[in-house]
């Protein structure tokens, strides 16, 4: 089972790339919010549910996942740019359960549920443990350093000396 800081990073290394540079911070902390929602599911388990029987299905499924592209064009109230953050948010929140199907949970995940509760495993399953999920994270996190520096976004440019060191 792939971590919460792994999904949240994955989250802000596809955001690095395609968020608008107006509101990158934000939207970048969204993104990663929204790519550790489908994990809600799991509060079945404490709340006396069906527990980890729903684990993996309804909030991992494509649905979902489109359905908080839609409330965030709603929220956003179809401004200019609001397709892209839409967008952001829905390829975050996906992006959870590409990752969980990664993994060597061996049930794997449902993302067409409820319409079909079928469990879906990657043909790849490199996310055996914790070493290679910390390769992970430093990879994305470099991935998003580099674009954001590439973007000239997020406060990476050099800026102007407040004082001048040559007196003028």
């Amino acid at each position: 089972m792939a971590f919460s800081p792994t999904h949240a990073m994955l989250a802000v290394a596809i955001g690095s790339a395609i968020a608008p540079r107006s509101a990158l911070a934000p939207v970048l902390m969204a993104g990663a919010a929204c790519a550790v929602l489908p994990d809600l599911d799991l509060a079945f388990a404490l709340l006396g549910g069906a527990g980890r029987d729903l684990h993996r299905t309804v909030t991992h499924s494509v649905f979902v996942a489109t359905g908080v592209g839609f409330l965030t064009l709603a929220a956003m109230r179809w401004r200019p740019g609001a397709r892209r953050v839409a967008l952001y948010m829905a390829l975050a929140t996906a992006s959870h359960g590409l990752l969980d199907a990664m993994t060597t949970y061996p049930l794997g995940v449902a993302f067409l549920s409820p319409v079909s509760w079928t469990r879906y495993v990657a043909p790849w399953q490199p996310i055996d443990g914790r070493a290679v999920e910390l390769w992970l994270v430093l990879g994305m996190g470099i991935f998003a350093y580099v674009t954001l520096r590439l973007r000239g976004a997020a406060g990476l440019r050099a800026r102007e000396p407040v004082v001048s060191i040559r007196g003028e």
